[in-house]
């Protein structure tokens, strides 16, 4: 499962990507076309190791940010030096976070979450980083992938409370049982 947020509008369509292994999401200078070639590239490698090839091989990797996560919990992370600060990834439990030009605190924030249900974490760990001021630009868009039997896709290409505008588009997944796990 994947929930992005981001300042500029279509962060589903500029930088998420999703197969039945696994997500993966490049953000700060977005590239979907580098998320599925992580994807492709784990199939031999590994989450990890995916990242840190498909990143190190592209020649704005600096100014770039990749979080990619398998169906089974594997995981790579990569934040390029250039990104805007606060950033970095976090792994707490089930709950993987990434975020570049951030408010202060707000990384922390992210993981800081107790939640069992991996759905529920993730809009009260983006609700978290909100309440701490979030990105440094206001967030415009949101990104929500869940996999599971079935893929369920939403997006929110622009909006004044992309968080709160997700929660409302999701929420009779949100309502439902415990989430899958991914």
């Amino acid at each position: 499962m994947s929930l992005t947020v981001s300042p500029r509008p279509g962060v589903g369509n500029r930088a998420v990507a999703f197969t039945a292994d696994g997500i993966a999401v490049v953000q700060a200078l977005s590239s979907r076309k580098l998320a599925f070639q992580i994807l492709s590239t784990a199939k031999r490698l590994g989450f990890e190791k995916a990242v840190q090839e498909v990143m190190l091989s592209d020649p704005k990797a600096g100014y770039r940010q990749a979080l990619a996560v398998s169906i089974d919990g594997d995981w790579g992370a990569f934040t390029g030096f250039g990104t805007a600060p606060e950033k970095g990834h976090v792994k707490r439990g089930n709950l993987f976070c990434a975020g570049n030009g951030l408010k202060r605190g707000t990384l922390k924030a992210l993981c800081s979450v107790q939640e069992e249900d991996p759905l529920k974490a993730v809009f009260l760990a983006a609700l978290e980083a909100e309440s701490k001021g979030g990105n440094l630009w206001p967030s415009t868009s949101a990104s929500l992938v869940i996999l599971g039997k079935s893929v369920v896709k939403y997006d929110i290409y622009s909006s004044d409370d992309p968080v709160f505008d997700m929660m409302v588009k999701a929420r009779k997944v949100i309502a439902s049982p415990p989430s899958p796990l991914y």
